[in-house]
């Protein structure tokens, strides 16, 4: 009876730990972008509002979370504009983890399950 007792407490513990594991990841993330050439200059939008504007030096993105993509508009003088559309993607752990707990709605509701790319890369050419 006692084991019975505590492996249903254990189980219900580990799922209360499951149930947050993207939450406890946050609910912002950093981009940081590589650009070329030197002169370029790049404005971040999502859901049609500018969120942020780029440089060549000032190349970190620091956004909230949500399964909006983000699309970075970037041009220079002398070559091809060019559009990065940068996905939101679910990660696994919000997902699987918000199925023991509430079904992900605070994962959700927070934007904590989505996730953007850590990394990304915008070479312009020329015209």
């Amino acid at each position: 009876m006692k084991r019975s007792v505590f492996a249903a407490v254990f189980i219900a513990c580990l799922a209360t730990l499951t149930g947050c594991v993207s939450l406890a990841q946050g609910t912002m993330q950093t981009i940081t972008f590589d650009f070329q050439p030197k002169e370029i200059s790049c404005v971040a939008s999502r859901d049609g509002v500018d969120i942020s504007s780029l440089t060549y030096d000032y190349n970190i993105l620091r956004v909230s979370k949500s399964k909006g993509d983000i699309l970075v508009l970037c041009a220079a003088p002398g070559y091809k504009r060019q559009t990065l559309r940068l996905k939101s993607e679910t990660q696994a752990a919000g997902v699987v983890g918000g199925i023991f707990i509430d079904y992900g709605v605070t994962d959700m509701a927070t934007g904590a399950m989505w996730r953007y790319p850590d990394h990304a890369r915008v070479t312009l050419v020329r015209e």
